[in-house]
């Protein structure tokens, strides 16, 4: 017989293949034991983020910083960027204007997962 261990994540975070993925307001640096999850997870769960909140920090800029060179996910300004959450609005391909976004605000929207 063999036990099935099942992974929970975090408050605030969403489990998508073993690893735990969270949207924060850290200007693209996730912390130790975190790198940047990649645009193409980010496509896949971006809607499980309905409702959830940002992991320690609001944001200060929409575009999210993933692990390709430049951005090209956002949360529209207008719905729930750089605002408490839960999350009403989650990030989508261009959303917010975001399209090949390179600059990084100091609390710039990082989408980060667990290593």
């Amino acid at each position: 017989t063999s036990a099935e261990i099942t992974k929970k994540c975090p408050l605030n975070e969403v489990l998508y293949q073993t690893h735990c993925y969270y949207l924060d307001g850290v200007g693209g640096e996730c912390p130790y034991g975190h790198s940047l999850g990649s645009e193409m997870v980010l496509s896949l769960i971006a809607n499980s983020f309905m409702g959830l909140n940002y992991k320690t920090s609001i944001s200060g800029n929409c575009c999210v910083v993933t692990s390709e060179k430049y951005s090209n996910y956002g949360i529209n300004s207008v719905d729930q960027c750089n605002k408490q959450g839960p999350f009403t609005s989650v990030p989508s391909y261009n959303g917010g204007g975001c399209r090949n976004h390179t600059t990084k605000h100091p609390r710039q929207l990082t989408f980060c997962m667990s290593n």
